[in-house]
């Protein structure tokens, strides 16, 4: 009996961290908008620094050649931040990719407020220098330069022409525009990459309704970068299947001990 369920223990040993393997290959890459460049009116506009993070950005690999990418704006500190078209492209998001033999599809975004007005989002090339917070080799941009048409989320689809991607991780170039940034979660001057960048506005007002445009205007427009903050993270699924195996395998060495 002992050795049977030796057996069974062994084999939700060896099939949990079989699915562990394949689930850390296939895990999201997921990364915070919080760095903020020199000179950004984040930094100030909020009655002293605008708190982070502003935003996240998750990759999912699909396939070898396919993966889908999505912006959401976030609430933080009672800030509800937004996404919003500037600069002489209009840049409103982007990111370095490791290959850059992409076809983007599928570009969508919605807003969670009332009253803004409906932007047109393009698929735009490399930008050498975007608002001090470096240079991104593909970027989407907006018809609209301003709050007026600012959105909460932004998602696309990537199919690589040339080839494969091993997992999400690879998706993006994570060693460039190494520079010195002010974190806006801790506070501090730090130096770091940026893989990922946005426009922002910051809508300051936390009634409900109180950023729905026009009631409401933006206390700072500025670019911000982002950096991982959380990759290949194993489903739960995976990691209570491990854990029942290591919990069954002890109990059985405390029974041979005995």
């Amino acid at each position: 009996m002992t050795h049977g369920m030796g057996r069974v223990a062994v084999v939700m040993l060896v099939g949990a961290l079989s699915l562990l393997t394949a689930s850390v290959a296939s895990a999201d890459l997921v990364g915070d908008i919080f760095l903020n460049p020199t000179g950004s009116t984040l930094k100030t506009s909020c009655g002293g620094l605008c708190p982070g993070p502003y935003g996240t950005v998750t990759i999912h690999l699909v396939d070898s050649t396919d993966a889908t990418v999505a912006f959401h704006s976030l609430l933080t500190g009672g800030v509800q931040y937004f996404f919003g078209g500037a600069g002489d492209v209009s840049n409103i998001v982007g990111l370095t990719l490791f290959n850059t033999n992409v076809t983007g599809s599928a570009l969508v975004w919605s807003n969670s407020h009332s009253g803004f007005t409906n932007p047109a989002l393009t698929f735009g090339g490399a930008t050498a220098s975007i608002g001090g917070a470096g240079g991104y080799n593909f970027t989407v941009n907006s018809n609209i330069n301003g709050y007026s048409g600012s959105v909460t989320d932004i998602s696309f689809a990537l199919h690589l022409n040339v080839g494969t991607w091993a997992d999400a991780d690879a998706v993006v170039q994570k060693t460039l525009n190494n520079q010195s940034w002010v974190n806006s979660i801790t506070g501090a001057t730090v130096t770091s990459p940026s893989w990922t960048e946005a426009h922002l506005s910051a809508c300051t007002t936390t009634a409900t309704t109180g950023c729905n445009f026009p009631s409401s205007s933006a206390v700072a427009t500025a670019w911000a970068g982002g950096a991982e903050v959380g990759t290949n993270v194993p489903e739960p699924g995976t990691l209570a299947l491990l854990g029942s195996g290591l919990l069954l395998l002890g109990t059985l060495g405390r029974r041979f001990k005995e």
